[in-house]
């Protein structure tokens, strides 16, 4: 039990990191929302909370917006910074 509530805190961790790292990359224009889809869609293996919050990323990223493109970043952005703030 123990071995694996640390592998998920460590995948957690890994989560953050790199959600951190993609908001800024992507909030700078490095990177297109395309990169976001395709890395949203690799995650797999977190705990049921953490896993919530990926299958929206998935789910949001994936699909187009009708809404204006500032309205698209700032939502792309915000759940950026949820997923590097989820807590296992």
């Amino acid at each position: 039990m123990f071995v694996s509530q640390e592998v998920n805190m460590n995948k957690t961790e890994k989560l953050r990191r790199e959600s951190a790292l993609l908001f800024t990359a992507y909030s700078s224009g490095k990177i297109t929302r395309h990169v976001l889809a395709a890395w949203a869609f690799a995650l797999d293996g977190y705990s049921p909370a953490a896993m919530d919050l990926v299958t929206e990323a998935q789910q949001w990223f994936s699909r187009g917006s009708f809404r204006k493109p500032e309205q698209v970043v700032l939502q792309d952005l915000e759940l950026l910074l949820r997923l590097s703030e989820v807590d296992r």
